[in-house]
């Protein structure tokens, strides 16, 4: 293995120093919106077939209907004797 020395006096080349880069208000720009994740924008609503038939099975297009009024439960047996009772008035 062989081990290199600097010697002070020994000559040597210059070294090239890489000219200074200039970077503009653009390009600081862009590279701080790329590295903060900047999210694009919401997609547009689908549309199609497929959307078109789930809209019209879910809105309705007629007025809602009036609620429907509550009777009271009528058992058989009570109008079999009532109406045994009205015949027996005859």
């Amino acid at each position: 293995m062989t081990v290199q020395q600097h010697h002070p006096n020994a000559a040597t080349a210059p070294v090239a120093t890489p000219p200074s880069t200039l970077i503009t208000e653009h390009e600081v720009r862009l590279a701080t919106t790329a590295a903060a994740g900047v999210t694009a924008p919401p997609a547009p609503a689908p549309t199609g077939d497929r959307t078109t038939w789930w809209q019209r099975l879910w809105t309705r297009t007629d007025p809602p209907r009036p609620r429907r009024r509550h009777y009271p439960a009528r058992y058989r047996f009570l109008e079999d004797a009532a109406m045994a009772r009205e015949m027996h008035r005859l």
